[in-house]
């Protein structure tokens, strides 16, 4: 199972990558392209690497903060547009989570919970919303914008308060308190990225007319 949990990581990243190269490879280089995504993979291996020896039970957020992190340093120094790899982001952060949590199933065993499975569902949620989403959402009334980022960032909403329902779950059964702390995080980062999406949007908050 050891052999086959590095074979679906492998798979992860391939399937990152692909996915990142399919959505930019019209409007951006391969070197371009190729150097962002090694450098936010890079940044997310360090920050799972240093969560994993200090926080092992936040490395998911370590590997987060990694990418990010290096994310937009890559955007800023490659000249990438920032919503479009955002965009382009989503759908490959959820193979790469689909494929990371499918291997430590396999690698860890069901055990007696069978919880641990739900753990695969948030990117199964945002992967089949993804491509709702991409051939839809410049038609829904509430986004008149049509700007890009929608995706991406409704999609990590959606990913996220799934995720948080999902931990909710699990402490109920399992009583981890990290469990707590991912769904509390796991909700705040569901809102930011609601506010995102609104801010594309294009509508604006009424309260009244002024008298």
């Amino acid at each position: 199972m050891q052999i086959l949990f590095y074979f679906l990581i492998v798979a992860g990243v391939i399937a990152f990558s692909f996915s990142i190269w399919r959505r930019l490879k019209e409007d951006y280089s391969p070197e371009q392209i190729f150097s962002s995504t090694i450098l936010a993979l890079l940044g997310g291996l360090l920050g799972f690497i240093i969560f994993d020896r200090w926080l092992p039970q936040f490395v998911f957020w370590g590997f987060l903060v990694g990418f990010v992190l290096f994310g937009l340093y890559a955007i800023s120094k490659i000249n990438l547009k920032l919503y479009e790899a955002w965009d382009a982001a989503a759908l490959g952060l959820s193979w790469l989570s689909l494929f990371f949590h499918l291997g430590l199933l396999l690698k860890n065993g069901f055990g007696e919970k069978f919880s641990r499975a739900l753990e695969v569902l948030p990117a199964i949620v945002a992967i089949v919303l993804f491509y709702v989403y991409l051939k839809n959402y410049r038609r829904f009334s509430w986004y008149p914008s049509g700007k890009i980022g929608f995706i991406g960032g409704s999609v990590a909403c959606l990913y996220f308060v799934t995720l948080a329902l999902v931990a909710i779950y699990q402490f109920w059964v399992l009583s981890f308190s990290s469990l707590i702390w991912t769904a509390g995080i796991s909700t705040l980062s569901c809102i930011g990225f609601l506010v995102i999406v609104f801010s594309r949007s294009g509508r604006r908050v009424s309260f009244g007319k002024k008298k």
